[in-house]
């Protein structure tokens, strides 16, 4: 039987530098109607001039995930899961280095998401010294089987130019939420995605909040909808999302925090702890204070729009297939797609993009949407996704859905 589960792809928890314990994060995320997350902490390589220098950097007093520290992370995460949220060990592999042969003379911030995380997904420590990032992420690929996401990336600050190349790249990760300065369906990256893909690249599309508190950062942010045959498991839910068989949901509503009174989170400081978001402005005792402010406030008569219904959802068929299938294209390369869409607010456009073409879009004005269509695809399809924008009246409350792509093949064709 097929189920549609709501989940988190990127948080952190007091084991490296949030603000929660781990079982306190699954409590929050059943109040926010989470299905699943990946709790992901934190792993930091610090690589001055493109070379692995200082292995595995303690972070928040001392508290990282280390390689002998593997095993009591993943009987927290075990312990951590309830009947009605799955908990599924994760890490966050950090590649910090100043400008060299490989980061096109920048800074670079490059992190990968290991999901899951097993005892021997971490590198070990001699092997990582005097390597450049390629071969570090080489070494990630080697010990995780190729389960790797590049995390939050973005226009300025990701190694476009070298993604394509890279082996075992299997996601990428966009990070919305509630303080994100553009909508994600503005995200000008999106285009190199589009070009990855029309190369053959099955690379998919995932998203998380990379939130270091439990409040309406996390509950507010947007949310992996992956389907699964069955009762709902790691395996399955892994499985799942690697294949593309999931869309994004999001909300934008950065509106609730002056609501509450704030004036919201500092910008040069998105999704940290909240002793560091705010500044100066409040001591770390005040802080924890606020946040569990925030999350009663968000709680209460769903102040904070944090239930499955205040997002949006989307239904899609090419041939019968679904979102993460692969589609065998006949000779006439023609289609049919059967598309629906509810937003809470009204759909102000809806692109369906076959290799990086749009080949159909509309502007319905309305808060639910239905149709079916017929496509000519032409020679060169090599998939088919879907981005849904909405817009309320205040022009801070903007909706989201992207939707990862059906796989289109021909007869006979490779995939690389």
């Amino acid at each position: 039987m097929k189920k549609w589960l709501w989940g988190e792809g990127h948080c952190h928890s007091n084991f490296s530098d949030g603000f929660h314990s781990i079982k306190e994060l699954t409590q929050l995320y059943e109040e926010y109607e989470i299905d699943f997350r990946f709790q992901t902490d934190h792993v930091f390589a610090q690589m001055p001039q493109g070379r692995y220098m200082n292995p595995y950097q303690e972070l928040n007093d001392g508290h990282c995930l280390l390689p002998e520290t593997v095993d009591e992370y993943l009987s927290q995460c075990k312990s951590a899961c309830s009947t009605k949220h799955l908990v599924i060990p994760g890490a966050e592999f950090g590649l910090q280095f100043k400008p060299g042969p490989w980061t096109l003379n920048r800074y670079f911030d490059h992190h990968i998401l290991i999901r899951p995380l097993t005892k021997s997904s971490l590198p070990k420590e001699k092997d990582l010294k005097e390597k450049w990032w390629p071969d570090i992420w080489n070494l990630c690929s080697k010990s995780t089987r190729g389960q790797l996401s590049m995390a939050h990336v973005s226009d300025d600050k990701s190694p476009w130019q070298i993604l394509p190349e890279l082996p075992n790249l299997n996601s990428l990760e966009l990070v919305n939420n509630l303080e994100s300065v553009e909508p994600a369906d503005d995200r000008k990256w999106l285009s190199w995605w589009d070009y990855m893909l029309s190369m053959g690249k099955r690379i998919v599309l995932t998203t998380g909040s990379d939130s270091h508190q439990g409040d309406l950062w996390c509950a507010s942010a947007m949310r992996n909808v992956v389907r699964i045959e069955g009762t709902p498991d790691a395996g399955k839910l892994t499985e799942a999302l690697y294949a593309g068989k999931s869309y994004l949901s999001g909300t934008f509503h950065p509106d609730i925090w002056r609501a509450l009174g704030e004036k919201g989170i500092l910008p040069e400081r998105n999704g940290f702890t909240p002793w560091f978001s705010l500044g100066e402005r409040i001591s770390r005792k005040e802080a924890s204070g606020k946040v569990w402010e925030w999350i009663a406030k968000g709680i209460e008569n769903n102040y904070g729009r944090i239930k499955k219904k205040d997002f949006p959802k989307m239904e899609i068929t090419v041939n019968g297939a679904e979102i993460g299938d692969e589609l065998s294209l006949g000779p006439k390369k023609r289609v049919n797609v059967n598309l629906a869409i509810r937003m809470n607010v009204p759909i102000s456009k809806i692109c369906i993009i076959v290799s990086g073409k749009v080949l159909w879009s509309a502007c319905p004005l309305k808060n639910s949407f239905k149709t079916e269509i017929d496509l000519d695809l032409g020679d060169d399809a090599k998939y088919l996704r879907v981005i849904v924008s909405g817009n309320g009246e205040n022009k801070d409350q903007k909706e989201t859905l992207i939707s990862n792509p059906v796989w289109l093949r021909k007869a006979k064709e490779k995939v690389l």
